[in-house]
């Protein structure tokens, strides 16, 4: 289910996003929680929370690596300096760490992420999942781009059940194309997911994944009609289909 809000600014929309995230760390009470975190724009939202809920419950990580040992790249390497995750780790919090090692491989590198995932929800069976999560102006969503061409070949990447994350070389989908990100499988899985996408660059974007036709091997982004609790927070205008 999408719950959305609409804003008039870029300020209004990330105060707004902030206080939803904050306000369910405020909420959940007593339980493990994983907050995940996707790259871009969606650190400028985890440089303003609080880090006043967080303590050894939580664990931090990424929604989505960019599979690179450039800490200009690596989407970890970027969250870590963050002075929210810096605070929560001192807190007692603790982080799946995907930094990327000299001596990776993509598919190696994928099974650790993965089978940290495993883990932690093994561990945790009365766990609560956060993602914080944003779509590309392409639409996609994670590290998954869209196949328009091959929707079959979009299915074996991004839909097996039974994988949580998964390597891949985008080619020239992305300008960054060694990708390792979660699947689709594992998105439906969040309990709670909070979207912030902001920018009129991100209007075809929504229109895409708002539209009243149209895949999710053509527009990822359309995977949050599936998902838990999902609540956007843009800037832009948004048509729910039968919507004038």
């Amino acid at each position: 289910m999408v719950v959305i809000r609409n804003f008039q600014d870029k300020a209004q929309t990330q105060k707004a996003a902030k206080e939803s995230i904050e306000n369910l760390f405020a909420d959940i009470k007593n339980v493990p929680i994983l907050f995940l975190i996707s790259g871009g724009s969606c650190h400028e939202i985890t440089e303003m929370l609080s880090d006043a809920y967080c303590d050894t419950r939580f664990t931090l990580g990424v929604v989505d690596e960019r599979y690179s040992t450039d800490p200009t790249i690596n989407n970890f390497d970027q969250l870590s300096q963050t002075g929210f995750f810096k605070d929560a780790i001192s807190h007692g919090a603790h982080a799946i760490d995907t930094h990327v090692r000299s001596d990776d491989t993509i598919e190696g590198f994928s099974r650790r992420f993965e089978d940290a995932l495993k883990e932690w929800v093994l561990k945790n069976p009365q766990g609560i999942s956060i993602a914080l999560i944003g779509i590309g102006r392409d639409g996609h969503i994670a590290g998954m781009m869209g196949y328009p061409e091959n929707e079959q070949l979009f299915k074996k990447q991004f839909e097996d059940p039974d994988v949580w994350v998964v390597g891949y070389d985008a080619g020239d989908k992305n300008y960054i194309p060694l990708r390792v990100t979660t699947t689709m499988p594992f998105l439906r899985k969040i309990n709670h997911s909070v979207l912030y996408i902001q920018g009129p660059e991100k209007q075809q974007a929504l229109l895409d994944v708002f539209a009243p036709t149209g895949g999710i091997y053509e527009t990822p982004g359309r995977i949050i009609h599936q998902m838990q609790d999902c609540r956007l927070f843009t800037d832009q205008a948004v048509v729910m289909p039968g919507q004038a």
